[in-house]
């Protein structure tokens, strides 16, 4: 164990698991170590933690919400590639559009025991930074689950990462907390399914099928047979009633013979094993990265390519809101100008029936000053006739009948004309009351074009806006 690692804190902020992120820890963890695998199939994992922080100081309690399983190798030293950090960033990206980000890492020492070596200090600092001082890094080791209540991992953190390589490291209490839900317990039967489909129980996010992963070769001792020999001394005592001295002295040559003549057999045997396992070995490890880097060309050309497709799909985009954009804009102006022609149209259909009232109202004006005009002229003579009659009151009495007749006729007449004044000023009022009620018609019959032409012209503008 390493010397630099020192006592839990008990004073420190501590570390919160959720059971689905532990379930999926385990799995990860189990899948590549297990007491089923022999020790020399045993492989590390690595995966990320996404959760969230909580309370107050520079470091904070860390809820683990998440777990992300990477990748796995064959040794206890994760050592980060650049396409580690590719998939760290993706993954960091898409946990803090749901409200979480990375809050450390998780790997695995199978069987050998749990700490951290010079290596994972230097990831550890990838984690735990001036941003992040409250990140954490996660071990495993699958032996530890054998010891009561033990569930196979520790905490760990920096002690001082601003120290960096330098810096001791500590364990932090941890906590994981019982399933609240059934979600949990239908992830076990998935397991339990996975099992017995002989299907991975969990995919780790940058995995690619290893067509030759599951084929195991014996290690090189194992191929190293025992060297057969026929045994003389069993054979000499078998033979030694009956057998004379001469008899023995000629059969030992025959012995030694067949014993290097089969030691060689057996010597190029093992050595004719021993080279076609080199050379499948070599030929699984060849066709193993041929097939891993044709996976990860397709990989990136892949996601150029859809790269690619949404800048060119954001640019039609912009084209289409541009073009959206002018068209609107030619649609407002079209609705500028058909209101304003509307309204032009309204206001000189207004100004000529106003025109044709007033010009109407002037005559009907004219001709009733011009009755009044000649009823004041009648009324004045009227009264020079009575007054003539009154200073000849005298006269009065002597004319006769025919002044009474002649005042009565004439009075007759000056009625009649008062009358046929009257009546056709009755019918000018008529007919100007059924002008108005055509000039009503006519409004009501012009407004109800206006509107139909406005409601034509919207629908025009939706369907052009659409």
């Amino acid at each position: 164990m390493s010397k630099r690692r020192t006592k839990l804190k008990d004073d420190e902020p501590i570390v919160i698991v959720k059971p689905i992120a532990y379930y999926k820890m385990l799995i990860h963890i189990l899948r590549f170590g297990n007491k089923v695998r022999d020790f020399g199939q045993y492989k590390e994992v690595m995966g990320m933690l996404i959760g969230h922080l909580e309370g107050e100081g520079e470091v904070k309690n860390v809820v683990v919400e998440d777990a992300v399983p990477i990748s796995h190798g064959g040794s206890i030293d994760v050592e980060f590639s650049g396409q580690d950090y590719g998939t760290f960033a993706i993954v960091d990206e898409n946990a803090f559009a749901q409200g979480k980000h990375a809050v450390g890492w998780y790997h695995s020492h199978p069987a050998l025991r749990i700490f951290w070596s010079s290596t994972d200090i230097k990831n550890q600092l990838f984690w735990q930074t001036e941003n992040n001082p409250s990140g954490i890094g996660i071990v495993f080791d699958h032996v530890y689950l054998e010891n009561p209540e033990d569930l196979g991992f520790r905490t760990f953190r920096l002690t001082d990462f601003r120290k960096g390589m330098k810096s001791d490291y500590h364990e932090v209490k941890t906590i994981v907390e019982p399933p609240e839900s059934l979600e949990y317990y239908f992830k076990l039967m998935e397991l339990i399914n996975c099992i017995h489909a002989k299907e991975p129980p969990i995919l780790e996010i940058s995995e690619t099928p290893d067509i030759f992963g599951e084929i195991y070769f014996p290690d090189k001792t194992q191929l190293l047979l025992k060297k057969p020999q026929i045994q003389f001394n069993e054979l000499f005592s078998s033979l030694h009633k009956g057998i004379t001295e001469l008899l023995r002295f000629s059969v030992e040559p025959i012995i030694n013979y067949l014993n290097s003549w089969s030691q060689d057999i057996i010597k190029n045997f093992m050595n004719n094993n021993i080279k076609i396992r080199d050379d499948l070995e070599e030929l699984k490890n060849n066709l193993t990265q041929g097939i891993s880097k044709i996976q990860n060309d397709f990989k990136f050309l892949l996601m150029n390519q859809l790269n690619d497709l949404s800048a060119y799909i954001n640019d039609k985009f912009e084209q289409y809101d541009q073009i959206n954009e002018n068209i609107n804009n030619q649609i407002q102006l079209l609705k500028e100008d058909v209101n304003k022609n509307l309204i032009n149209l309204f206001e000189n259909k207004i100004n000529v029936s106003t025109n044709e009232k007033v010009n109407f109202f002037e005559n009907l004006t004219n001709k009733l000053a011009e009755i009044i005009q000649k009823d004041e002229k009648s009324f004045e003579d009227l009264e020079k006739e009575v007054k003539i009659i009154e200073s000849i009151d005298d006269k009065i009495n002597l004319i006769d009948s025919r002044a009474i007749n002649r005042f009565n006729t004439f009075e007759s007449k000056k009625v009649k004309i008062i009358k046929d004044n009257t009546e056709n000023l009755r019918k000018a009022l008529s007919e100007f009351k059924n002008e108005c009620s055509n000039f009503s018609s006519n409004f009501e019959l012009f407004t109800q074009q206006v509107d139909n032409i406005k409601k034509t012209q919207n629908n025009k503008i939706e369907k052009g806006g659409v």
